[in-house]
């Protein structure tokens, strides 16, 4: 097979040998397509050294050969510094991904920690509070395993960690399956680590504050409760609801003696700037919406 040589496009004399099928192939191929793209070769030097090359077609209209291509850079140092950055940009990927493993084993460390100490607790109530708080751990130490275990470091998908959350609340607080269930609606909404940790603490207050109190046992109530997430327009919309006993309505979220409450409402304001509504017709709904 013979080969072309063409003269690089700064002018100078050394030029270029490629085989013909290769070049000229893939030129009449981008034509007939009618595409003017840039496109990559690999190529060899008279002295034999290996290169990369791109080749610009133009097409020109001069007669009976309307065809020719007027362009051939050699991109070979381009590539080598294109490699290095892929390179460091791996291993900056390697070492975030390491971050968050590592915070994710030192909260479930602390969250142990408690659980421990919640053990030797006698008082109910005391208890309580240390279950609350391994739960919170436990919440964001979650988003962090999502954001290790996910390809894109910067987004998790949310509707994935809220199966996780409720799957393990679900467990933890439920003691017969059969009197409670949960309907988990949500759409794959992706948030950054800044919307999905507080996004990620309000679900575990609003789930585990259903579970706890929405359905005392002397009444004896057929618990459902119901998780939406769906996003329009750049605005997210979370919703939690119940058709238990609901929250009586002298409770003001923003001023409640318990720290579920009060920290759902500042969370939404503070971190998500959103807005919190409370509806306590039949059971409480809980909706939070907020701009991604």
């Amino acid at each position: 097979m013979k080969s072309v040589r063409y003269k690089k496009w700064d002018g100078s004399q050394e030029p270029f040998e490629f085989k013909r099928k290769s070049i000229v192939d893939a030129f009449l191929d981008n034509i007939m397509k009618g595409m003017e793209q840039p496109y990559e070769l690999r190529a060899v030097r008279k002295n034999g050294t290996k290169i990369n090359v791109r080749v610009s077609p133009r097409m020109l209209t001069t007669g009976v050969n309307p065809i020719r291509i007027t362009a051939v850079a050699d991109i070979t140092e381009y590539k080598k510094a294109e490699e290095k950055l892929k390179a460091s940009l791996n291993e900056k990927e390697t070492l975030l991904k390491e971050i968050h493993h590592r915070v994710k084993n030192n909260m479930q460390v602390i969250s142990s920690l408690l659980s421990l100490q919640e053990r030797k607790i006698n008082n109910a109530d005391l208890r309580d509070i240390y279950l609350k708080s391994e739960n919170r751990i436990r919440s964001m130490a979650l988003v962090h395993e999502k954001l290790y275990g996910s390809d894109n470091l910067s987004n998790i998908d949310f509707s994935d960690y809220i199966k996780t959350i409720t799957a393990e609340l679900y467990q933890l607080y439920n003691d017969d399956p059969k009197e409670i269930r949960i309907d988990i609606r949500a759409r794959k909404v992706y948030l950054d680590i800044n919307k999905a940790i507080p996004c990620g603490l309000i679900v575990n207050e609003l789930i585990s504050n259903s579970l706890s109190h929405a359905f005392p046992r002397e009444l004896k109530i057929k618990g459902m409760i119901t998780v939406t997430l769906d996003e329009k327009k750049g605005t997210v919309e979370l919703a939690v609801k119940d058709n238990g006993i609901g929250i009586p309505g002298e409770i003001n979220p923003d001023k409640s003696d318990t720290l579920g409450l009060e920290l759902v409402s500042s969370l939404s304001r503070t971190q998500l700037m959103g807005e919190l509504d409370i509806d306590r017709k039949n059971g409480t709904a809980i909706t939070l919406k907020f701009r991604k």
